[in-house]
């Protein structure tokens, strides 16, 4: 039909065919489409065999008016350029359109006509906002039923009627989420995440979360009007442009927020509407992939029990424990429970009072709670072992016992007390080695006598034990617990780098069985005797009271014995008057072996006596 009348820019196709009828023929799309024997639910519904009839009366290619409508893809599936989506994203039932645009229009007067041209992106349910005049696009139910005649009346308003509404607008831009839309149709790749699945799944799953975050989880969403659903998408899209971590953030701040205990109503009163919208989805109306992001969050951060329906999935197990699981489970306080999962730091979640909003992960926490259920107290422990006090402390104190949880800290608690199970194991390798025994071998005691006899620490024997350091280890029968484990008193000695050298007698001995100060012992050890040689030879080395100090050759003080006398000791002595027999040596011309004064002691040969 001539002469050809191009569309506006942006301009849908059934107000082309509008604004057609209205200049070649003077009658509305409504009697064009009767004229010309295409049934208008062919063109609402933009069939291929609208656009091949119109594309004859047009004189232009089908591809030109097929750009500027959807089409059917299958049942309830449509397409518009190179974007499939279902027919929710599509508003059939609504007319719609900017006062500004529609007023701009009429004023204009282009080919004579004082009709307003619908824009195609009016069309899509995101598209709230005008780009081009910043004010709400106005939305009405038509007046038609279901859709299924064409109706133009709004394209030709009331002018005052539409200034009115205009004035009355507010100015705000266009969301976020609508930019992102807009721009999708357009063919440009915006999102990895959102572009990675259909437009209309991106949009509405951006459109719920931001609703819950703005208004609240349990807010009524279907009284929520083209002004909040607006506020929504700009909130959402904050999160779900950034991808699966942004919406895993969102999803957290609910979680901390929420305004009912998960003990109470579970994942459902945690996420209100949100949850419930994912919950319906019977594969009638699809999500997309926000949901398995949803439901993989709900199953690490919030107790669902297995068996339970999750979005169309059973749970075959659950992530997480709550406070409140896990005391059930272990017939145990919740505070016990709640106190030992925060201070072992397994505890995740808000810092709220509501302990319930807390979980922790399931293979770790039920580690945990059963050691504390088999919890020894500190107390108990010497009863449990058979040790000492102090020896249970020092075990502590070193490592090599480790209470349940472990929190630096003085407060005293159950979670303070040792895993039975870890006293058992220990007793159990102290015993690895070592071959049993009725009753101690020569130079054998029992850990604690031997650190006592040496000096040392227990836990520095134990720790022998542990690494199988000893080689002479016996055994006593295990009814003596931590006393059945016999060392030998020198291997050790030598094991801790208490001696060096070989074998010998302490000075402190040395000088009991001669009867003398240790000083004295100390100067025989470096004076020379007959031949050249020492009174007292050393033959190794003992750490006491953090020195190394000298032992004595038992052969050799067993020899000083046998050559030298103490004044005390030779025939004749009167303890009341020591100086006669001195002086009677002293007249047979015998002089002591050193001088009294430097030795500190009277010794004489007894080869002179």
């Amino acid at each position: 039909m001539k002469p050809l009348f191009p569309p506006l820019r942006d301009e849908s196709l059934l107000s082309w065919v509008n604004r057609f009828a209205l200049f070649h023929c003077g009658v509305s799309a409504e009697e064009f489409c009767r004229v010309i024997g295409l049934p208008q639910q062919e063109l609402i519904i933009g069939r291929q065999h609208a656009f091949s009839k119109l594309a004859v009366v047009f004189g232009v290619p089908v591809e030109q008016l097929r750009a500027r409508s959807h089409y059917p893809v299958s049942s309830r599936v449509y397409g518009y350029r190179s974007e499939n989506f279902f027919q929710e994203f599509l508003l059939r039932n609504r007319q719609t359109f900017c006062p500004a645009c529609l007023l701009s229009d009429i004023e204009t007067n282009r080919d004579g006509l004082r009709v307003g041209a619908a824009r195609i992106n009016w069309t899509f349910s995101p598209v709230r906002t005008c780009r081009y005049h910043n004010v709400p696009l106005v939305r009405a139910r038509k007046a038609t039923s279901n859709g299924s005649k064409i109706d133009t009346s709004y394209l030709k308003p009331d002018i005052p009627k539409l200034e009115d509404i205009l004035a009355h607008s507010k100015t705000r831009r266009p969301s976020e989420l609508q930019g992102y839309v807009e721009k999708r149709l357009d063919g440009h790749k915006v999102s990895s995440w959102m572009d990675s699945q259909p437009i209309d799944l991106a949009s509405r799953s951006t459109e719920m979360l931001g609703a819950c975050l703005e208004f609240g989880a349990h807010a009524a969403l279907s009284k929520l009007n083209e002004d909040n659903w607006d506020q929504a998408a700009k909130v959402g899209y904050e999160f779900t442009s950034k991808g699966e971590e942004g919406i895993r953030e969102a999803l957290r701040y609910l979680l901390s927020n929420s305004e009912r205990s998960q003990s109470q109503s579970g994942p459902q009163g945690t996420f209100g509407g949100l949850f419930h919208w994912a919950q319906a989805d019977r594969g009638v109306k699809h999500i997309g992939p926000f949901k398995e992001v949803f439901r993989e969050f709900i199953l690490d951060n919030v107790r669902v029990e297995p068996g339970t329906l999750l979005f169309g999935s059973v749970v075959d197990q659950a992530r997480v424990h709550s406070v409140a699981s896990l005391a059930r489970k272990y017939a145990l306080h919740p505070k016990t429970v709640r106190s030992a999962l925060t201070k072992s730091g397994l505890l995740r979640g808000s810092n709220d009072h509501d302990s319930m909003r807390q979980t922790a992960r399931v293979q770790q926490s039920e580690k945990l709670i059963k050691k504390l259920v088999r919890a020894v107290p500190v107390s108990k422990i010497p009863d449990y072992i058979e040790c000492t006090r102090a020896q249970a402390q020092h075990l502590l104190k070193a490592g090599i016992l480790k209470p349940v949880v472990d929190d630096e800290k003085k407060f005293s608690g159950r979670h303070k007390g040792v895993d039975s199970d870890d006293l058992d194991r220990l007793l159990k390798q102290m015993r690895q080695n070592g071959k049993p025994v009725v009753n101690a071998g020569l130079g054998m005691a029992n850990v604690g006598d031997a650190a006592n006899a040496l000096h040392v620490p227990t836990t520095d024997i134990v720790s022998l034990l542990l690494k199988g350091g000893l080689e002479n280890v016996e055994l006593l029968p295990e009814l003596f617990k931590f006393r059945s484990v016999l060392v030998d008193l020198t291997e050790v000695s030598f094991k801790l780098g208490m001696q060096d050298g070989k074998t010998g007698v302490t000075i402190s001995d040395s000088a009991r069985e001669l009867g003398v100060h240790l000083d004295v012992v100390r100067f025989l050890l470096s004076a020379n005797a007959d031949s050249g040689c020492r009174a007292l030879e050393s033959c190794g080395r003992y750490r006491h009271m953090g020195k190394m100090c000298d032992l004595v050759d038992p052969r050799s003080l067993d020899k000083f014995k046998s050559r030298f006398r103490k004044l005390s000791q030779i025939e004749g002595y009167w303890v009341r008057d020591p100086e006669r027999l001195r002086s009677k040596l002293a007249e047979r011309g015998i002089r002591p072996a050193w001088d009294p004064a430097i030795a500190g002691a009277e010794f004489y040969r007894v080869s002179d006596l």
